[in-house]
């Protein structure tokens, strides 16, 4: 049997947009339960082991310790890491240490970026995206429980990639040379709004490109969303440029941040255009982060790959995982 692997974002949650927006911030408390939620229902479904990954602020740790005595079958431990950065590295170095591992599947636990990270070297290792960030269009809501269920029938073989998705996601060249990610949107932001790492104040924003767009999300593909609907299945990128002359389009850009911004263009584009983007000296910002410094001599190009990360689709992997009888036995 496969091990399941999870990586928990023990900073997700928490970023400058609590300052500006009242949007919950996922205690480390809660993060612990859920932690422990989900180790105890897969020792219940069997399966034989489990690998965290570490953090500064010891989350994972404090749920193996709190639950250990209770498991039966399940080995569960943390990821030898040599070493905690405290930040994005640590998350990096663990996705690739666990798809090294074989793991079934990796759950995740955090917003979009952190989903980022971990898609940028999942391979062909399915994720399970629990939402536990400030914008959670990538990673779903749901029970702890539930996305062990699926990630145990992943690990007994009760499902595989007959049940999951592949995403789209958007590639940035800088300069020609690809240089990173982005799985919902890519932004082109003003210097002079190059102060906090998160975007929350749409008043530098140049550009948008994003993978899909609803008027039902939060973050700042909301801002496609009220304009051109686009579900994440669509083979289709839709591209925005501001302008104060445009139309005028009120989004929440953060929970309960409602902000209104100009619209000058909006246009679908297709995985063989190349976007580019007329960043100059400034940012381009990617699933709602500030990642990469521009110059005014370089250059910035978006293309969209709709072969991006393998996600667990959880309805049909629990459907399946009924058909097979793994969610219940005979009696003698």
């Amino acid at each position: 049997m496969k091990p399941v692997g999870i990586i928990a974002n023990a900073y997700s949650g928490k970023d400058i947009r609590r300052l500006v927006a009242p949007a919950s911030v996922f205690g480390d408390h809660e993060k612990i339960n859920i932690l422990k939620r989900m180790l105890l229902t897969l020792d219940g479904m069997g399966v034989e082991r489990a690998l965290l990954m570490p953090d500064p602020l010891g989350l994972s740790y404090r749920a193996l310790h709190d639950v250990k005595p209770r498991l039966e079958r399940l080995d569960a431990d943390l990821l030898p890491l040599p070493y905690l950065a405290g930040d994005w590295r640590d998350t990096l170095r663990a996705t690739r240490q666990l798809v090294q591992e074989q793991c079934a599947c990796l759950i995740t636990l955090g917003g979009d970026g952190t989903n980022r990270i971990v898609a940028s070297a999942s391979g062909t290792t399915p994720l399970l995206p629990v939402s536990a960030g400030t914008n959670n269009v990538f990673p779903r809501l749901m029970e702890a429980t539930t996305a062990a269920l699926a990630a145990a029938a992943f690990a007994a073989g009760a499902s595989g990639a007959e049940n999951c998705r592949r995403q789209p996601l958007l590639e940035l060249y800088r300069n020609g040379e690809y240089t990173d990610l982005a799985l919902i949107d890519a932004v082109a932001v003003a210097q002079s709004q190059a102060g906090a790492r998160a975007v929350w104040d749409p008043g530098g924003i140049l550009e948008l490109c994003l993978t899909r767009s609803r008027p039902a999300a939060v973050g700042l593909s909301a801002i496609g969303g009220c304009l051109h609907p686009l579900p994440p299945d669509s083979g289709l990128g839709l591209y925005l440029r501001t302008g104060a002359n445009g139309r005028r389009v009120t989004a929440p850009i953060a929970p309960g941040l409602l902000r209104t911004i100009g619209i000058a263009e909006y246009r679908t584009f297709t995985p063989e255009e190349n976007i580019v983007l007329q960043a100059g000296a400034g940012m381009i910002a990617l699933d709602g982060e500030r990642e990469i410094d521009m110059d005014d001599a370089d250059t910035a190009e978006i293309r969209l790959n709709l072969q991006g990360p393998l996600v667990v689709d959880v309805d049909a992997t629990l459907d399946a995982a009924v058909q097979k009888g793994f969610l219940s036995s005979q009696q003698n």
